[in-house]
């Protein structure tokens, strides 16, 4: 898929004669992309594609359309642009008036017609990408090394604008990193062929210089510069944040300062990560990871308005999606990932990752509350779930490479060796997954009225968890999996895959777990989204408290505690022994329990699609003292506020039009004040409220 963008260039118009200049990049198409760092992914040839559409005050037409009336010239101040490389800017050579028509262009040359099929093009839809934020450097440092360090205090996607003075032909050289080493030097942290995040600026020695990269963006908090004779001021300085400009819809906030700052590196880690596509990282690869969004699209939907930039990557999903049904476990699906990844593996479909098709599909029309989501990806799903399931009876499915559950604190310390987690842990996953999508299935028919669907999908789910249980559930001992970790329990327990009456068993195993490992996480990309869930609703709100607060490795105060300001990729990338390890730095798949923090800490939880009924039910019991969060939903503004005084709990919300909501409360007495009648039955506080703003005060 290849989307054209539309603008109105009436501003740009001038009295007279008119030019249209254009300067191309390598971008997507042709740059260095990917793990592999490789080029022309996707074409080696910088094309343009033009209309304008001119309309004149008499009500006259023109059309002026790209063709080999065109010229180009391959001079000018950038040397070279790459995505991931960085860019070279000689600003001797720049062309102030390359797009008036008063250029001299004799020594231009004629374009080449490009031939090309236009069937992939479609019309963009939804916010650009922009320069979203200004941040001024915060210090400039010198290194024990003795290298000029310019510090942003935050981990950002975007570039660098610089102020500078030099004479001509002066570089000045800008090396993009997320990290300092544990002594306090600059640490390029992502290694790997063309990875370099280099900005050169060549000088034209004409007093103050402003240069700002125009065709790159990076991932950094750090930038050490070279080429400077003495130590520049931070105010010269700017880091310029990149992202798709959309709109906040999400706030929260907590009596402790920590899970604020937990909060604010989700935020961030999302910012970086939501640039035209949800990519994994803003630095090492970019890339749409299908694995990383499906779990945290519930959270990005809070934070932001993903709505039509889930469904236009969507629309992506589904071009890449095989014949056969395959659904890649990354989209945009590149050249060297299919190439050198999915070679190595013999795979294309990875559990939990492709099931993205059907998971955030569902996600978006549980928030948003538009099944048109479900109606334009359902033929998708269905080829995705019939290739799984000729899988399954072929033996093939349990038997591939999967993920797994990704990241596993106790198995991995770096980026290769997390695949020996995802080798003890695929099966087990593989067919979890199976479970939960068919279930999934099953409800999207049903919404959908396809009444044969649901049929199909309720008959595998059942075919599924009794295989489960006599593969897993029938060989445990004690309530003790063969496949021991913390992830297997948590999957096993949220998908509804073990018998009721042996349930406690399976807690119990858990529990300990968590207790074995001094109420620390040992959860990976595919399980982290339930746990706290997992815990609240099985009666272990203790642990959940134990967890959420816990700032040793790995947690997520921890991250807090060793002063990130974005999500890692890897709950141990700072080691406790300070160690820092060459992963990302920015990755926002272990953000998903923000999700968890919105519904469950503060409250706001949808009871029906769109939030169109609103239960209040913040667990004010876990060690916070107050927590409040705003929601801009469909209908209009979600509030939930709440505090703890001495023996009383304040609460306030507000339920927007032509919306219900229910407060529903535990550990109740007595209900001191309110705005509505409730009820109390053995400690549980119920109060039916419509549209409007509602204040209570409760003994508890």
């Amino acid at each position: 898929v290849l989307f054209y963008q539309t603008y109105d260039a009436t501003a740009l118009v001038e009295s007279g004669k008119n030019a249209i200049g254009v300067i191309l990049a390598d971008g997507w198409c042709c740059g260095h992309i990917g793990m592999s760092g490789s080029s022309c992914q996707y074409g080696d040839t910088h094309a343009l594609l033009l209309q304008m559409e001119i309309e004149y005050a008499d009500g006259s037409k023109d059309i002026v359309t790209s063709d080999e009336g065109f010229k180009f010239s391959d001079s000018g101040p950038y040397v070279y642009s790459d995505l991931f490389i960085g860019e070279r800017y000689d600003a001797r050579n720049e062309m102030p008036n390359f797009s008036k028509a008063e250029l001299d262009t004799k020594s231009w040359k004629s374009v080449h017609f490009a031939n090309e099929s236009m069937d992939c093009l479609h019309a963009f839809y939804g916010e650009p990408v922009r320069r979203v934020k200004e941040i001024p450097a915060t210090e400039v440092i010198i290194t024990p090394k003795g290298e000029i360090v310019i510090d942003f205090g935050q981990n950002i996607a975007g570039r660098v604008k610089m102020r500078v003075r030099g004479e001509r032909g002066m570089e000045v050289t800008l090396e993009h990193s997320e990290m300092l080493d544990d002594k306090g030097n600059f640490l390029i942290n992502i290694v790997g062929i063309n990875k370099n995040q280099k900005d050169v600026y060549v000088m034209k020695g004409e007093g103050e210089e402003i240069y700002e990269p125009a065709f790159t963006y990076h991932g950094f908090r750090y930038v050490r510069l070279t080429g400077f004779q003495s130590k520049p001021d931070k105010s010269d300085f700017t880091a310029v944040v990149i992202a798709s400009d959309l709109a906040n819809t999400g706030s929260f906030s907590t009596s402790n300062k920590d899970i604020n700052q937990l909060q604010s590196n989700i935020y961030w880690s999302q910012l970086g990560n939501l640039v035209s596509i949800p990519t994994d990282c803003p630095q090492r690869e970019k890339a749409g990871w299908t694995g990383d969004i499906q779990v945290y699209a519930p959270t990005a939907a809070f934070n932001q308005d993903v709505y039509s930039f889930l469904k236009r990557w969507l629309q992506s999903l589904r071009a890449d999606q095989y014949e056969d049904g395959n659904v890649p476990f990354l989209s945009p699906f590149i050249k060297s990932y299919k190439d050198d990844v999915a070679a190595m593996f013999k795979m294309i479909s990875a559990a939990g990752w492709s099931d993205a098709c059907v998971i955030v599909p569902f996600d978006l029309y549980k928030r948003y509350g538009d099944d048109s989501i479900l109606r334009e990806n359902y033929d998708t799903m269905k080829k995705y779930m019939s290739f799984v399931n000729r899988k399954i009876i072929s033996g093939e499915w349990f038997k591939q490479f999967h993920y797994g559950d990704w990241m596993i604190p106790s198995i991995t310390t770096g980026l290769m060796s997390s695949m020996k987690g995802a080798r003890l842990t695929k099966e087990f996953v593989a067919t979890a997954y199976y479970a939960r999508t068919t279930d999934l299935m099953s409800q999207i028919a049903t919404i959908l009225g396809k009444d044969t669907d649901v049929e199909s999908y309720n008959k595998s789910n059942a075919e599924i968890k009794a295989a489960f249980k006599q593969k897993y559930i029938d060989t445990a001992v004690n309530g003790k999996f063969s496949v021991d970790y913390q992830g297997m329990y948590i999957l096993a327990l949220q998908f509804d895959l073990i018998p009721e009456e042996i349930k406690p068993k399976f807690i119990s195993r858990l529990g300990e777990l968590i207790k074995s490992n001094d109420y620390r996480l040992d959860t990976g990309f595919l399980s982290v989204p339930f746990i706290m869930d997992v815990l609240v609703d099985n009666g272990l709100e203790d642990l959940a408290q134990k967890l959420i607060f816990q700032d040793k490795c790995p947690s997520w105060l921890y991250e807090v505690k060793c002063g990130a300001t974005t999500m890692w990729e890897s709950w141990g990338s700072i080691a406790p022994d300070g160690k820092r390890r060459n992963l990302s730095y920015n990755h926002y798949a272990f953000g998903c329990v923000g999700d968890w923090m919105y519904r469950r800490i503060a409250g706001i939880q949808p009871l029906e699609v769109g939030y169109r009924k609103i239960q209040f039910s913040p667990l004010f019991n876990l060690g916070f003292t107050s927590a409040s969060a705003e929601y801009a939903s469909v209908y209009g503004k979600i509030v939930s506020k709440w505090r703890t005084e001495h023996n009383a709990l304040k609460v306030e919300v507000e339920v927007p039009c032509n919306t219900t909501g229910i407060v529903k409360l535990d550990g109740i007495k007595s209900m001191l004040k309110g705005d509505a009648e409730g009820v109390i039955v053995n400690g549980k506080m119920t109060v039916n409220v419509g549209s409007g703003r509602y204040g209570f005060e409760f003994a508890i």
